[in-house]
């Protein structure tokens, strides 16, 4: 009896290390970045433009014409903060200027590339002429509760990454995706639309710059090491069920 339940015991422990091992690539995640003066992001606060960025297996981390890509913002419909990214000088993306995009679509993370990072540029935060708040609040969420941002792709944890690059500095982190269980680091206080990540900025700037990314560089133990582990934890059930029996 006892041997059966060692067997038990480390059949347990293999599932999970297998489960935990094997992992697919990424097919297709959706985030919107959004911006507003307070409270959850209803139109009467946002009235500006959103920027919708992510991965999808059609797209490349280039330039891509139609529905991935592009889509300068609409005229706000009141004051309000436009969110979009700047690609003036970038080779591939249109340069009819201010050469700014509410999508960016890149290819997805894949497992065989350990590593890979996506990098989002220059992601512009711009509050219209006549938008008087104090504060401009930003928020980070899944566009399609569906279609949200992985927590790992090929055993690797995905860590997501947004610094502030001009009007200001920041830098937030996190080892899920931003929406499910929030930051690591420099954690502000979320929004209640969709479990939102919300950061506050100060309005005297003309406008703000960040770069976001996802990276599946941070490594989740591999099937070897967790039988390593399975194997001891094992014997280690024989040696005190031994000492017991004497």
């Amino acid at each position: 009896m006892k041997k059966v339940l060692l067997a038990v015991f480390a059949a347990g422990i293999l599932t999970t290390a297998f489960a935990a091992g094997a992992s697919a690539d990424e097919i297709t995640w959706e985030m919107v970045i959004k911006a507003g003066s307070g409270g959850d992001v209803s139109a009467s606060q946002k009235a500006g433009s959103q920027l919708l960025i992510g991965t999808r297996p059609t797209a490349t981390d280039g330039y891509d014409a139609g529905i991935i890509d592009g889509s300068p913002p609409p005229a706000p419909a009141a004051p309000g903060v436009n969110v979009t990214v700047y690609r003036g000088g970038v080779a591939g993306w249109p340069q009819n200027p201010p050469a700014l995009f509410t999508k960016d679509k890149q290819a997805p993370l894949l497992a065989a590339d350990p590593g890979n990072t996506k990098t989002w540029l220059d992601i512009d935060i711009r509050p219209v002429a006549g938008f008087i708040d104090p504060n401009i609040h930003v928020w980070l969420a899944s566009a399609i509760a569906t279609n949200v941002p992985p927590d790992t792709v090929g055993g690797k944890q995905v860590v997501y990454t947004l610094t502030q690059t001009y009007g200001g500095s920041g830098t937030w982190v996190w080892d899920t995706a931003p929406d499910k269980q929030g930051p690591i680091a420099n954690a502000p206080v979320k929004g209640t639309f969709r479990q939102f990540f919300d950061i506050t900025l100060p309005t005297p700037a003309e406008y703000y710059r960040f770069t976001f990314t996802a990276s599946n560089a941070s490594v989740i133990p591999e099937p070897g090491s967790m039988l390593v582990l399975a194997s001891g934890l094992t014997g280690l059930v024989g040696l005190i069920s031994r000492r017991r029996s004497a």
